[in-house]
């Protein structure tokens, strides 16, 4: 590292000084935590940020990270919040070009795009026209009511499981933790999708 390129700690301290008060602080600590995982590498980044216990999860680091970055090829999404960001930068370019000259983003709330990303997404999903004619038939059953019951008290138990994680400071639980963060992840992804 030269002289002019920010410490680890000096990071740290940073990040812990901008909080999540703001979505221009957390765009710069998306930043930071991209310029931290530079310094340590990806195969200890997820366990050093554990053991430095900042008031977000690693769920909500990455989103910061990921919105960070594609800040710099779509700066609209800054003005936005993190949010609004994340759910745009699932776009590709086309269907964000598109999208942004056809609606006031700025008006519109956080569910109102995360809904209209998710019909852009799956009217362009290419998966049927690249299945065989005999896998088009299959058709797969939509979630009803009671498996999304399902789905809400397994998220429910697992964010309970990952509060109680927090209160131990093992290598394992943190393991743990991490994989019930992940698990909460890809709940929400699901759930998105229907």
């Amino acid at each position: 590292m030269n002289n002019n390129e920010p410490s680890l700690d000096s990071l740290v301290e940073e990040i812990r000084k901008k909080g999540t008060q703001s979505d221009s602080n957390n765009l710069r600590i998306g930043e930071y935590l991209i310029q931290t995982r530079e310094i340590i590498g990806h195969g200890g980044w997820k366990n050093w940020f554990e053991m430095k216990n900042f008031s977000f999860s690693i769920t909500t680091a990455k989103r910061f990270m990921r919105v960070s970055k594609g800040v710099e090829n779509r700066p609209l999404v800054a003005d936005l919040g993190i949010a609004k960001a994340d759910a745009l930068l699932r776009l590709d370019d086309d269907e964000y070009e598109k999208f942004i000259s056809e609606n006031n983003v700025k008006e519109l709330t956080v569910k109102m795009i995360e809904g209209a990303v998710r019909k852009i997404k799956k009217s362009s999903s290419p998966t049927e026209a690249k299945l065989p004619p005999e896998k088009k038939e299959v058709e797969t059953e939509p979630i009803d009511d009671s498996m999304m019951m399902n789905i809400d008290q397994l998220r429910s138990c697992i964010l309970e499981m990952i509060q109680q994680f927090a209160k131990n400071k093992s290598d394992a639980i943190f393991d743990l933790r991490s994989l019930c963060e992940e698990v909460i992840e890809r709940i929400e992804e699901i759930k998105e999708r229907f």
